[in-house]
């Protein structure tokens, strides 16, 4: 039954994709289909309806984020030009969210989200706790993804974001070369990402 379900929600999702961005920034891994059919058609309801009131303008939305980004740490080792932590930006004290807080979000918004990104101004390699964030996500059926400059990847980081359930990572390289490598990513190192990939 799950599989005729899924194969008309992937149709109506690309028919309908200018109301479905959200859903097709990635082909949808496997934790989004296993969360069962009523918390899917739940969150799918969700998204739709709140996704329709943004298009309609609505001043009120009535209705659940659907997607999250959370930065779990505002702290980076690299020194990017146009980023707000890579320059040095004030407005905000350095720090790492702790898993319990985290698990207070997922408890309270868990059920309506499709989608959380455990990233934005920070490395989320530095923060320990990223790998008990991502299993506690994915125990819920939400799809996890992380963003990673790479330069950083300490023990057995690799196999733990492998166990832990992570749906996607992305690796910020930003050249091919050693040379333009490091004129966007001042102070990293691409053998060192290199290394990491092949972990």
């Amino acid at each position: 039954m799950i599989s005729k379900i899924k194969n008309k929600i992937i149709e109506f999702i690309q028919k309908n994709h200018q109301i479905s961005p959200s859903l097709l920034r990635f082909p949808i891994p496997d934790t989004f289909w296993k969360a069962g059919i009523h918390n899917l058609l739940f969150r799918l309801g969700n998204y739709y309806f709140t996704y329709s009131q943004m298009l309609s303008k609505k001043d009120r939305v009535i209705g659940y984020p659907s997607h999250l980004t959370v930065d779990v740490t505002n702290i980076c080792n690299l020194k990017c030009p146009l980023c707000p932590t890579g320059i040095g930006a004030p407005g905000r004290s350095k720090g790492k969210m702790p898993l319990d807080k985290f698990r207070r979000i997922i408890d309270e918004i868990g059920r309506y989200l499709i989608s959380i990104d455990l990233f934005n101004w920070g490395e989320p390699l530095f923060n320990n706790e990223i790998y008990g964030m991502v299993a506690y996500a994915h125990k819920h059926h939400i799809v996890t993804s992380i963003s990673t400059n790479f330069n950083y990847l300490p023990g057995n980081s690799a196999e733990r974001l492998i166990t832990s359930g992570l749906d996607i990572l992305i690796l910020s390289i930003d050249g091919a070369s050693k040379e333009t490598y490091e004129k966007y990513r001042v102070g990293g190192n691409l053998e060192t990402v290199k290394q990491g990939i092949a972990n």
